[in-house]
């Protein structure tokens, strides 16, 4: 019994070489960030066919094969019923699996990039499956710690951190940048949210400097992340493709996003305790219920001061005396067992109210100082008077308006010119007084007397201040009146007391801070000390003159070696060995001469030894499309207006310069510059390619000739005997417009070059790559590259396979007759080189069908080595020779 068998036959051969080239991996992530782009395009092209309309095909397909299926078994005879039914299974299964296999082509071609994202798909997944995670070190010598819970952590530190496609490469991790302290992680913080998502991230940390980082643990970047400080955006930062791998923490980081982190405000009052009365405590504490009663609160330590929220509150004052610290008691064990208390008094206004547990009453409602007399409702302790009143005097001059004064630095004993009287405990004081204008009390002074009259202090401000000690009470000496500043001419050394009779200083000068000029006698002009010696613009060292007239605190006097503006290029001698002198040596080598070297170069010539010439050349410069960017100048500054333009320049005989400028340093975009001799012939030429270019050239009989030509080596234009280049640099390596591109194989019928770094880089044709050879001929590509001993080459052995001639990638077979390369075909009688002869067969006609009239999608009906097929459509026929006297094989 014959056999019919329809055999589906699908092959399908992905192969995927996966490299890494150290060289190319920025251009490899470049295509895959392309491939990224075009998936939105992708899949609007993918939804041609949508998947209902897939699935609609595929149950269509197998409701019509279940029909005939059915149809089938109905007709089977009994005997081989069971054969059929496995017969017709195995059938059902095997068109399901041809439909899918279209279905999957049809999408396939509808997205041919479907397999470069998968294979980029591949990458990551294979990458997530290796990757152990970041190392936790942040340099050469620090290692990533987690931050301490404890410690004041007022400000909020935010971030929004967004991924890709691969969320599990994205990290992020906040470090201080004192102890490189992780903040808010455990460590690297992976992103968990998922692709293309976004989660949040925040922490309370202290105050300082902190540095947020974003990174890839595969290098193709795509993270982000918004950080905020207390609520504000302080940046942002992204990782990208082509972020420099860590080699500490291994992973591809962005540049950090560093800030300083601020404590957030407070939303407390601040609440200041001035107490009065505590003299004798060593250490002091206000607690209350917003301490729990602690023994705590506002203390010593805190300068009094607690941050409280707005409300009502009680409290009490501890005092622990200084003679309990003293004594070396662990009072803080037991503050309230060691401590004075002091409690607000009955009925008085501060009192709570309550006689058991009389307290303070506080209300706080922002910034705050409360100031008691401890154990009272007073804001100070009455204190007793010890002080003796002294009468005071001050005025008596010209300008008493300007006058004012303060005793002991103030405390309500202060004033300006009158009389007064002053109470002032026995001891030191110290009387202040001030001019409003700086000259002086004009003839005012003031005195100081007892009830007795007698005299404790006097004197007068000179200047604008001016102060004088003086003693009170039983046990201070009787006052010695006179000059008490020893910087002053009048000094007495024996006065304890100052009169006023400090007139002048250092020789006649009313300040100390002054010193008399040379001339002081007749001009009486002092000068302020410190402007000694600091240079004057006659000697070149200052911007000002001297400070006196006649110029005497500068000069040669300076050259000491003590005074910086003074240096020995200042302090120069003149050939007489005068310092400042302006002796010179003429040309005739006299010092002082009077010899000069004429325009000829000749000491004291007449200017007749020589006859300077120049020759008149033509310059045109510009023709580009920005000539207006255009400057230039010759040697220098010679000639011409420095502009686009056309000029006669007067040269002399030698070598000169031209130096062209483009303003905006692009070069000067097709302009040019040409420079020719009277006969027109060139003798420099050029254009500038930045924003500066300089020119050589030469003028004169005595110059060797002028060759214009292309100077580039890498030229087919080369010129070696050129000594200028006249832009004839055209074209490179065979007839390429660039120096770093090669020609084609075919370039002398189609012109194509491409980059060099392009050769032997692989080509889909070879299954090395996922790109064609950049050469439409292909020759950049093929055999020549498997002769390469480039390591890291794409042409692998497994590539670079050889034919049965050895020749790599070579296309050549052994024939049936066993020859490489032969012709040698086996017959249809299936005898090598036969002539068909051999056998006999009978011509049939072969009719085949399609129910559901789509053909029969790539099936093949092979009959005795013929092989039949429907293209599309629901029918078709062929003929076939078979022997009908063997076995056929269907």
């Amino acid at each position: 019994m014959k056999t019919l068998t329809k055999m589906f036959l699908l092959g399908w051969c992905l192969c995927f070489v996966s490299l890494t080239f150290a060289d190319n991996i920025e251009q490899k992530l470049a295509i895959e960030a392309e491939y990224k782009l075009q998936q939105s395009k992708q899949t609007e092209q993918n939804n041609v066919i949508t998947q209902e309309e897939k699935r609609a095909i595929i149950d269509a397909k197998i409701a019509e094969k279940s029909r005939l299926q059915n149809e089938l078994n109905n007709n089977n005879s009994s005997d081989n019923n069971a054969a059929k039914i496995e017969q017709d299974a195995r059938l059902t299964a095997e068109k399901e699996a041809a439909i899918k296999n279209k279905l999957e082509e049809i999408a396939r071609l509808q997205n041919p990039d479907a397999a470069k994202m998968e294979y980029y798909n591949e990458l990551h997944e294979n990458h997530a499956a290796t990757f152990s995670g970041p190392r936790m070190q942040v340099n050469g010598y620090s290692i990533i710690e987690v931050a301490p819970e404890n410690g004041s952590r007022d400000g909020n530190v935010s971030a929004t951190v967004c991924s890709d496609d691969w969320s599990s490469e994205t990290y992020f991790i906040l470090l201080d940048t004192t102890n490189w302290w992780a903040w808010g992680t455990d460590g690297w913080g992976q992103h968990i949210a998922g692709p293309n998502a976004c989660q949040e991230f925040a922490v309370s940390v202290p105050a300082g400097n902190y540095m947020f980082i974003i990174a890839d643990s595969y290098g193709d970047g795509g993270g982000s992340a918004d950080v905020y400080m207390n609520g504000a955006l302080v940046g942002s930062v992204v990782s990208s493709a082509g972020d420099a791998q860590s080699p500490y923490s291994g992973l591809y980081e962005a540049p950090g996003l560093s800030f300083d982190v601020e404590d957030a405000a407070s939303t407390d009052s601040t609440v200041t305790f001035n107490l009065d009365g505590l003299d004798d405590c060593g250490f002091v504490s206000v607690t209350g219920d917003f301490s729990g009663w602690d023994g705590w609160g506002a203390t010593t330590d805190t300068g009094m001061t607690i941050a409280l929220p707005d409300g009502n509150y009680e409290f009490t004052i501890l005092c622990v005396l200084q003679s309990t610290m003293d004594a070396g008691v662990e009072w803080w064990n037991d503050i309230w067992g060691n401590s004075v208390q002091y409690s607000a008094p009955f009925e008085g206004a501060c009192w709570n109210g309550n006689y058991d547990y009389p307290n303070y009453t506080l209300a706080v409602s922002g910034d705050t100082t409360v100031s008691y007399c401890a154990g009272s409702c007073d804001a100070e302790c009455e204190v007793a008077s010890t002080c003796t009143d002294y009468y005071l005097s001050v005025g008596g001059g010209s300008y008493d308006s300007e006058i004012s004064w303060v005793i002991d630095g103030g405390f309500g004993v202060e004033g300006a010119a009158g009389d007064f009287t002053v109470c002032l405990d026995d001891g030191e004081h110290v009387f202040a007084g001030y001019d409003s204008w700086g000259d002086g009390w004009n003839g005012g002074s003031f005195t100081i007397t007892d009830a007795d009259g007698g005299l404790v202090a006097t004197g007068t401000v000179d200047g604008d201040y001016a102060e004088f000690p003086f003693c009170t009470g039983p046990d201070c000496a009787q006052p010695v009146l006179g000059c008490t500043d020893p910087a002053s001419d009048q000094y007495n050394p024996d006065a304890d007391t100052d009169d006023g009779s400090c007139l002048t200083y250092n020789g006649g000068c009313s300040f100390a801070s002054q010193s008399p000029c040379g001339d002081f006698e007749t001009s009486g002009q002092c000068y302020t000390t410190a402007y000694t010696c600091d240079g004057s613009s006659e000697y070149g060292n200052a911007g000002w003159g001297a400070d006196c007239a006649d110029g005497s605190d500068e000069g040669a006097q300076c050259c000491d070696g003590t005074y910086s503006a003074y240096t020995e290029d200042v302090c120069a001698a003149d050939c007489n060995g005068d310092i400042f002198g302006d002796a010179v040596v003429d040309c005739a080598g006299e010092c002082g001469g009077s010899a000069v070297v004429d325009e000829c170069g000749e000491c004291n010539g007449d200017g007749s030894s020589c006859n300077t010439t120049c020759t008149d050349y033509s310059l045109s410069v510009g023709g580009g499309s920005y000539d207006s960017e255009i400057s230039w100048d010759i040697d220098g500054g010679l000639g011409g207006d420095g502009t686009a333009g056309d000029f006669t320049v007067c040269l002399a005989d030698g070598e000169h310069i031209f130096t062209g400028y483009d303003s905006w340093g692009d070069g000067w975009n097709g302009a040019s510059f040409t420079i020719t001799d009277a006969d027109g012939d060139v003798v420099a030429e050029g254009a500038v390619l930045g924003s500066s270019e300089s020119f050589s050239f030469c003028t004169g009989p005595d110059c060797a000739e002028v060759i214009g030509g292309c100077t580039n080596p890498l030229s087919d234009q080369y010129n070696p005997d050129a000594t200028f280049d006249d832009g004839s640099c055209l074209t490179y390596n065979g007839g390429c417009p660039f120096s770093w591109h090669v020609p084609c194989g075919d370039f002398e019928y189609s012109g194509q070059c491409v980059n060099e770094s392009y050769i032997c880089d692989g080509s889909s044709e070879y299954g090395n790559a996922f790109w064609g050879a950049d050469c439409s001929d292909g020759s950049d590509e093929g055999a020549e590259c498997c002769e390469s001993d480039d390591p890291y080459s794409v042409y692998t052995e497994d590539v670079c396979v050889a034919d049965c001639n050895g020749v790599a990638l070579g296309d050549a077979v052994v024939d049936c007759a066993g020859e490489c390369g032969g012709s040698a075909v086996v017959d249809d009688c299936g005898v090598c080189e036969g002539d068909g002869s051999s056998c006999s067969c009978t011509n049939i006609l072969v009719t085949m069908n399609d129910s559901f009239g789509d053909g029969w999608n790539g099936s093949i009906l092979n009959i005795g080595g013929s092989e039949f097929t429907i293209d599309s459509g629901s029918d078709a026929t062929g003929e076939a020779c078979v022997d009908l006297e063997s076995e056929i094989l269907v």
